[in-house]
Formats: structure tokens, C-alpha cells, sequence
């Protein structure tokens, strides 16, 4: 049985010295293994694996469900707990349920107001990976998400969804709200048609 005595304040024990070595390059941040598609590199294989199938495309993980398929088993599973509407998750302290852990731990720091993430350009803290990740972009100008269209880039994922419907002329579904139970939903451009003539946006008002 081997432990990692890095940190004293943490005791991590393991039965195999394969999984003590893994372990151990999250502290040294060593990874061996490189995407020779990119230079992403990785601390193990299946993660390696696992990244070269945004090259491929390979997606071998599907929903029985709609039909939808994954590349990540991870990422799979997180969406089939949206058509079984399973939340194993419940927050002791407002009561909310979650269907990941991963939004579980995120929304319980909402509570605790801790925020672990660190930016070290300008010392603002986040609450997770991901949103540290979408911040050090604005230091760093890294924009990954390109239109196919007009090669324009855009830092979020959002945004490059609203600029191709530019091209595609697609607009977006507008939901007018008449009460607190019912609500009504229309295309965008239908009832602009319909009221304005024009695509200029309609605010409906109530007398």
C-alpha cells in the first residue's frame, strides 16, 4: 500500500503502484503523452484517446433515446440523465437537485462562496474549471470557436451560435409570457410577418 505524503493535510492511499505513479504526475504536472494532430498533451493514454476523437470524429456512444452520439462516455452519461430526469443530487441546504456531480459541487459553492479557480493574469477567482477557462481568454485573446462560413472566431460558444444565423437566416423562438401558467411560443419570423411586415423586433404591449 503506498500514500502520497505531498501534502500532509491530505491522505491519498493506494493498493497498486501503477495508480500511486498516476497519481503522483497531478502534482509534478508531468504528461507523457502527446496528440501529434495539435500537441495537446495528456498525464495518461485513455485521456489521449479520448482527445482523438475530436479529430476523427468518432462519436461511438449513443442515446437509444433521440439519437444523438458522443465521443465521451462522461459526457454520455451526463445526457441521458436528461431523458430519465434522474437527480440524484439534493442540496441540503435550499434543497435544489442535480443530475451531475459536477453541478451538485458547483451550486454548492454558491453557499460556501468558495471559489477555488485562480486567475493568475488578474486575480479573479471562479467557481469552476470551465469559467476560469472562458475568462483567461479575454487576457490571452485565444478565440476557438470559427465560423465555417466567414472564418470569423468568437471566444464563446453562444456567440458564435447567434452569428450564423446571419447566414443561415434562422431566427431564433420567442416565448411571450401572458401569465404566471400559460405562455405562448412563435417563431421569430412568422409574427414578425405577421404584425410588422418587417424583421424589426415586435414588443407586444397589453391595454
Amino acid at each position: 500500500m503506498l500514500k502520497d505524503a505531498s501534502n500532509p493535510e491530505i491522505s491519498c492511499v493506494f493498493n497498486y503502484s501503477a495508480s500511486f505513479k498516476l497519481h503522483m504526475k497531478v502534482h509534478t504536472d508531468e504528461r507523457p503523452c502527446f496528440c501529434e494532430k495539435c500537441g495537446k498533451t495528456f498525464r495518461r493514454n485513455d485521456k489521449l484517446r479520448l482527445h482523438m476523437r475530436t479529430h476523427t470524429g468518432e462519436k461511438p456512444y449513443l442515446c437509444i433515446t433521440c439519437g444523438k452520439r458522443f465521443n465521451d462516455p462522461s459526457a454520455f452519461r451526463r445526457h441521458t440523465a436528461i431523458h430519465t430526469g434522474e437527480k440524484r443530487h439534493s442540496c441540503k441546504t435550499c434543497g435544489k437537485r442535480f443530475a451531475h456531480s459536477n453541478s451538485f459541487l458547483c451550486h454548492m459553492r454558491t453557499h460556501t462562496g468558495e471559489r477555488p479557480y485562480l486567475c493568475t493574469t488578474c486575480g479573479n477567482r471562479f467557481v469552476n474549471a470551465s469559467k476560469l477557462k472562458r475568462h483567461t481568454r479575454t487576457h490571452t485573446d485565444e478565440k476557438p470557436h470559427v465560423c465555417n462560413t466567414c472564418g470569423k472566431r468568437f471566444i464563446r460558444l453562444s456567440r458564435l451560435t447567434s452569428h450564423t444565423r446571419i447566414h443561415t437566416g434562422e431566427k431564433p423562438t420567442i416565448k411571450i409570457l401572458f401569465n404566471t401558467n400559460i405562455f405562448f411560443v412563435f417563431n421569430y419570423s412568422n409574427i414578425t410577418s405577421q404584425i410588422t411586415g418587417s424583421n424589426d423586433y415586435w414588443t407586444p404591449t397589453c391595454d
